[in-house]
């Protein structure tokens, strides 16, 4: 639907959440649209959080027939 956003610290909107990072990407399961998310500190792994949140979109998003896409972090292959 959309790639993944990135919100560190003070460029939240709230600033409760100035201690925050947020990296959110968006999904569509038939008619429902929404949000994945992952909250975190500011020296989070951002490339991982982003890969996160884009393959669980990805997932949410693909047609039940279609295979599932394959590990997005290397370290975690057998």
């Amino acid at each position: 639907v959309g790639p993944a956003t990135v919100r560190i610290g003070g460029e939240n909107d709230d600033e409760e959440m100035d201690a925050y990072s947020i990296v959110t990407s968006p999904y569509q399961l038939g008619d429902t649209i929404g949000t994945l998310g992952v909250i975190g500190p500011p020296r989070m792994d951002y490339a991982r959080a982003v890969a996160l949140v884009e393959n669980a979109a990805n997932v949410i998003n693909r047609p039940a027939d279609e295979s599932p896409p394959s590990d997005p972090d290397p370290s975690t292959a057998s």
